[in-house]
């Protein structure tokens, strides 16, 4: 058993890589005490004390079906595959920083982690039987939405704009699979085509369209564009780089796409500011590069090779293109990732 206390409270609770938490409540910066790919459920008290936006973007990262609410929780409880934490500390800010005044206490242990698995069961049994379907527990949601606004009218407004942004809440639930392509050059593109050729943009003033473009990335006749589905992540991969730069897997969200944006004909994918963007990808790329020379493999396999004939200028190749192998890449890609981080969680 492990004693924790203070400013070590945050770094050996995201040490044990959580699966199943149990607290009362959730703050806004509860993404950087928990690594979200490791978590599989979590149960919550949808009552004051927890941030609404929080719970919102944890139901976007694993589902409503994984996510429980029970309103008389006040546990504190952090179960790893093989040990876990509990004490007085909610995810939240003010429990994991140790200078933000709370003095928290618990520990980590691996004794009756069966025992421990049992009560978190219970606790979700309970929950079940408070809000038995996905519909009671997204009226609870909105009714903590509306305490939390009546507390926080001042500041409210800047917090999140909930009737107009209902519909994007609901098109920012990712779907597992992403897709992966091969760039080398900047996007080059002409701010009067994309105003033209994308309606999003048709009230944006065009000295205003270079900065409401955060990223971009052209993409040239294979219709990539065409294929690719709006609110959906992409990893850009540079060939030039591959095998010695792990910064050049670079993740980019797309959230508009533009058509002849140039006078090559070209498409572009583009992360604009005009609506959110989650703040996790599906995977974390860069924390399985020390696997990059298997994963390296995967991209040089020549079924793949179509995806990157831009770099290859290579016309046969490019005639081999289907769509369909970018989806099979990236499920290639990310099942090789979660074979790593499992025989690294081993070690």
């Amino acid at each position: 058993m492990k004693i924790l206390s203070g400013g070590d409270i945050a770094k050996e609770v995201k040490g044990i890589n959580p699966q199943f938490i149990a607290v009362g409540y959730i703050g806004k910066d509860w993404h950087r005490y928990i690594d979200i790919d490791f978590v599989k459920e979590i149960i919550v008290s949808p009552t004051i004390g927890s941030n609404p936006l929080a719970i919102k973007e944890i139901i976007n990262e694993i589902g409503f079906e994984n996510v429980y609410f029970l309103d008389n929780l006040h546990a504190k409880l952090y179960i790893g595959a093989d040990r876990y934490a509990f004490g007085s500390f909610n995810l939240s800010v003010s429990a994991f920083e140790a200078e933000r005044g709370l003095t928290e206490f618990g520990c980590i242990t691996n004794q009756n982690l069966e025992q421990v698995k049992a009560f978190f069961e219970s606790c979700k049994s309970e929950a079940n039987k408070r809000y038995e379907t996905k519909e009671a527990k997204e009226k609870a949601l909105a009714i903590l939405f509306e305490k939390y606004k009546n507390r926080n009218v001042e500041n409210f407004d800047l917090l999140v704009n909930l009737a107009k942004e209902e519909s994007i809440e609901k098109n920012l639930t990712v779907n597992d699979d992403f897709y992966i392509i091969g760039v080398r050059d900047e996007a080059h593109y002409d701010e009067e085509l994309v105003k033209q050729n994308n309606e999003r943009y048709e009230n944006v003033n065009i000295k205003d369209i270079e900065h409401c473009l955060k990223e971009v990335v052209t993409v040239n006749r294979l219709n990539y564009a065409d294929k690719i589905r709006l609110n959906s992540w992409v990893l850009q991969v540079n060939f030039d780089f591959r095998e010695t730069d792990v910064e050049r897997y670079h993740w980019m969200f797309v959230n508009s796409i533009a058509h002849n944006v140039n006078e090559d004909g070209d498409s572009m994918l583009i992360c604009d500011n005009l609506s959110p963007t989650p703040k996790l990808p599906p995977i974390k790329v860069k924390e399985a590069m020390p696997n990059r020379e298997r994963i390296t493999k995967i991209l040089n396999m020549d079924k793949y090779k179509p995806l990157f004939f831009d770099i290859m200028e290579d016309e046969s190749i490019s005639e081999l293109y289907d769509f369909e192998i970018a989806t099979q890449l990236s499920k290639e890609f990310k099942k090789e990732y979660y074979k790593y981080i499992k025989n690294e969680k081993k070690s």
